[in-house]
């Protein structure tokens, strides 16, 4: 979609340009505009995350999470925090 601006500027006593002015539906047309890129863009941050998310489940194989394991990886988390420090 292509916008007519027709666009107005305020400018300081030297004749540089400090504002725009735009009617409301020029306005109104920007956001909506706006808008749709922040929709496209969401939508795309989710197709990528999915994919990711595919990508990981794909990666490798299975393993079962339990607690006995989630302990041993937080100790093992500890212990290189600590060699670093």
């Amino acid at each position: 979609m292509t916008i007519k601006l027709n666009e107005k500027y305020l400018t300081d006593q030297e004749g540089n340009k400090i504002a725009v002015v735009l009617d409301i539906q020029t306005y109104q047309q920007l956001l909506e505009e706006l808008n749709q890129f922040r929709n496209i863009a969401e939508n795309q941050k989710i197709k990528n995350l999915e994919n990711l998310l595919i990508e990981g489940l794909d990666s490798g194989k299975l393993i079962s999470v339990t607690d006995e394991w989630l302990d041993n990886k937080k100790a093992d988390l500890i212990k290189n925090i600590t060699k670093k420090e």
